[in-house]
């Protein structure tokens, strides 16, 4: 199995975990932590979509290394720690905890950004991080939808499995690699 279809691999469990979540994390958390933590549910789909905009842009940052370029990466990453860390609070008198999370998605957005633009002006990266658009995507829209239309959790329930499947349908390769690769591995045949 390839590096890249090990990252999709983990864009996709965070895609579905955060997709789950999104819908029946109130649920599971309550059950999990016996009413203690229910309040916290609601921001657990968004570090799902935090980290899984954080696992993005794996070839630009390959290419932005390779080329020298790592140092200019990283005064960015520290200007953009800087400017969020002098935000925080505004946003946390603001905005409470959504402020923190929304600070915490525009840098990491803003970041993968950078990576990409400093990586295409040395040479054109092909475009590998559907799953991880498509998740976080799906991800952002449901935290919406569940926060403004409160679906009964039957809905909830068809939407999340209805979610997963697609996740499972754009991130196919990956899935058939690593089922390949895991056959290889206990059967010793060769893929």
């Amino acid at each position: 199995m390839s590096k890249a279809s090990a990252y999709q691999l983990k864009r996709g469990c965070h895609a579905s975990f955060g997709h789950s979540f999104a819908f029946v994390g109130t649920q599971i958390v309550d059950l999990i932590g016996n009413g203690k933590f229910t309040d916290a549910a609601p921001y657990i789909p968004a570090l799902f979509l935090i980290a899984l905009i954080q696992t993005a842009e794996q070839p630009a940052n390959a290419v932005v290394c390779a080329l020298g370029r790592a140092a200019s990466a990283t005064w960015a990453r520290i200007i953009l720690a800087v400017a969020g860390f002098i935000s925080l609070y505004p946003a946390v008198v603001l905005f409470g905890i959504k402020g923190v999370i929304a600070i915490c998605i525009i840098e990491a957005v803003v970041y993968r950004l950078y990576l990409r633009i400093l990586a295409n002006r040395e040479r054109k990266i092909p475009f590998q991080d559907h799953v991880a658009v498509f998740g976080s995507s799906a991800i952002f829209a449901e935290i919406v939808y569940v926060h403004w239309a409160v679906p009964p959790l039957t809905l909830q329930l068809a939407l999340m499995t209805a979610g997963i499947v697609v996740l499972f349908v754009v991130g196919r390769r990956s899935i058939s690699e690593m089922s390949s690769a895991g056959r290889q591995m206990v059967l010793g045949q060769p893929a």
